[in-house]
């Protein structure tokens, strides 16, 4: 078999993967019926294989789908599925209700904001209903309540964010005006044992004012929550304040009915500075709070804008009463920065913590594009000291980007984890939105996903090996259907066809005209049927979890014809 190579970039891959760091991007989550503008992904939640994604912009008041993860019973991640099983709709949300701007999800409870519903906001309660079966997918989603303050103002925001744990809800309200205009508050509601959901607390801040739009992201964790007021102005014009607050059962722990919750710290970065933001967004993990300061300027070495952006981690001091939570003290023991940051990233605009591990957004990254955006993820390590959090340290561990991203995407507005899934929204990819599905641990795997479009292309591109870093990998197109056939052809571009294009000669799969063509690879037809393709893979560990995409055509015979495509994941 003679064959002629023309061109071949795998060998300049380095070159075009830039700076990104190893990732494994498994999956990607689209609505069944996005549109343009929907700014699905703009904030989304995880529990138990379940995820639950915003859309606030879709149809007629916004709505929320709820996806199912399955892994197919095998140990391969990359034919694992996200299976869209729900939409789900607010009740009265039509119009401008923005349904979907906040979800959360506990435990088979799913609660959606709808901050611009009538007056001043609601949030909406669904429950899942397994209907007496272990499969998930038969499982449907039923609006149990639908929540408003008995007493609201035009544009109190209620809705704008919400947090569960077990059977309490806190529902942001941040332009309430009670305490002054816009000054905000939080509301706290309780699942009693008949399930019926009852507002036990409205709370602000103990120095609101007006303007400090207190309550637009409180987190929730046992029996504590944080949340910010990110106009605040203690250390100068909206510089921002973090607050914690602790409930007090009152003695009777198991009436959490009559509980009161008390406001037992604010908190400030030990570089407090003016128009930061800090505590803009929250996110709480049983002992260990982290509050966004997206604005930060560390980056850009004596400028007061450059708004690369940092966040705080801050630890519980119980000091020496485990037992009594309200005289805790709360100590900022990290500041994270990201390894290569730049003006305008917005670094931790969004964080997400669970156990040891923080997930920072940076939807102002520019690696792919003005805009397209990343998040970092952070390691904790205790020194060799478990019992002592005050010395841990965090590491970056992951920058994570989409394997196709581009300009605009805003990759990292939502985020989730659970366990090592990290699921990324990215509100404005393909105008509509998307989410991103990581596995943090997964070693990088080399694999090929077949790419075979509606079935009118014929599956005669197929894998012979993987993809390994530092080793070699072939692939073969079959010319055997195709007496004559004098010349097969690979095509490889750095960007797929979302939708593929029909051509005469078969459907496209990949995007010439969009992409960039890097891979062109002639073969002087083989008489027995097979052409076999050959690549060196570079051994650079950076390339781990890089994807390109190629596609077979065959010239000649019965005429030409474009063959299937071939997700191609470079791995270890």
């Amino acid at each position: 078999m003679k064959r002629v190579a023309l061109f071949s970039v795998l060998a300049l891959l380095p070159v075009l993967c830039g700076e990104t760091t190893a990732q494994c991007e498994i999956g990607r989550l689209t609505p069944s019926d996005g549109a343009g503008g929907d700014q699905f992904g703009f904030w989304l939640a995880v529990d138990g294989g379940t995820s639950l994604v915003g859309a606030f912009e879709h149809g007629d008041g916004g709505a929320a789908y709820v996806y199912v993860h399955q892994d197919r019973g095998t140990a391969d991640p990359w034919d694992d599925a996200w299976v869209e099983l729900a939409q789900l709709h607010g009740s009265l949300s039509t119009g401008d209700a923005a349904f979907g701007t906040a979800v959360a999800l506990y435990d088979g409870t799913a609660v959606v904001g709808a901050p611009r519903e009538g007056v001043g906001g609601a949030a909406y309660v669904f429950e899942r209903d397994d209907r007496g079966t272990l499969d998930p997918l038969d499982d449907t989603w039923v609006e149990v309540a639908r929540l408003a303050p008995a007493m609201q103002s035009t544009g109190d925001q209620f809705g704008a964010r919400v947090t569960l744990y077990a059977d309490t809800l806190v529902v942001a309200a941040y332009s309430d005006d009670e305490r002054g205009v816009d000054a905000g508050a939080v509301h706290v509601f309780e699942r009693d044992p008949q399930g019926v959901w009852v507002e036990t607390a409205k709370l602000f801040s103990s120095d609101a004012a007006a303007g400090d739009e207190f309550g637009l992201s409180p987190s929730l964790s046992g029996d504590t929550f944080i949340v910010g007021a990110r106009y605040d102005e203690d250390n100068g014009p909206r510089s921002g304040s973090g607050f914690v607050f602790e409930r007090d059962d009152g003695g009777t722990p198991a009436n959490r009915l009559d509980d009161t919750w008390v406001q037992t710290a604010k908190l400030h970065p030990g570089d407090a500075r003016a128009y930061d933001y800090f505590a803009q967004n929250t996110t709480l993990f049983e002992d260990t709070a982290i509050f966004s300061k997206h604005f930060d300027d560390d980056a850009c070495s004596g400028s007061s804008s450059c708004e690369s952006g940092a966040a705080y981690v801050f630890e519980r001091d119980d000091l020496g009463t485990p037992d009594d939570r309200l005289d805790d003290r709360w100590i900022q023991t990290a500041k994270l920065v990201a390894s290569d940051g730049h003006a305008r990233d917005y670094l931790g605009l969004v964080p997400f913590l669970r156990g040891n591990r923080a997930l920072l957004s940076a939807n102002g990254v520019d690696g792919s594009g003005q805009d397209s955006g990343a998040v970092y993820s952070f390691e904790r390590d205790d020194r060799g000291t478990p019992g002592d959090r005050f010395d841990d340290v965090w590491v970056e561990s992951a920058k994570l980007s989409a394997h196709d991203a581009r300009g605009g995407d805003e990759l990292g507005y939502g985020l989730a984890l659970e366990g090592s899934l990290a699921v990324v929204g990215a509100r404005f990819d393909d105008g509509s939105g998307s989410a991103r599905v990581f596995d943090l641990d997964l070693a990088c795997p080399a694999g090929v996903v077949p790419r075979p479009g509606s079935g009118i292309n014929a599956g005669c591109f197929t894998p012979v090996d993987v993809p390994r870093l530092g080793g070699t990998w072939s692939a073969r197109i079959d010319t055997l259907g195709h007496p004559g056939a004098r010349i097969s052809v690979v095509l490889g571009v750095d960007t797929p066809l979302r939708q593929p294009l029909a051509l005469p000669m078969g459907e496209l799969l990949i995007d010439l005209p969009g992409g960039n063509l890097f891979l062109r690879t002639f073969t002087l037809s083989s008489p027995f049927g097979a052409d076999v393709f050959s690549y060196a893979i570079p051994p650079s560990t950076s390339l781990a979890g890089l994807r390109v995409f190629a596609q077979g055509a065959i010239l000649g015979g019965a005429g030409p014809e474009f063959c299937n495509a071939l997700d191609v994941i470079l791995g270890l």
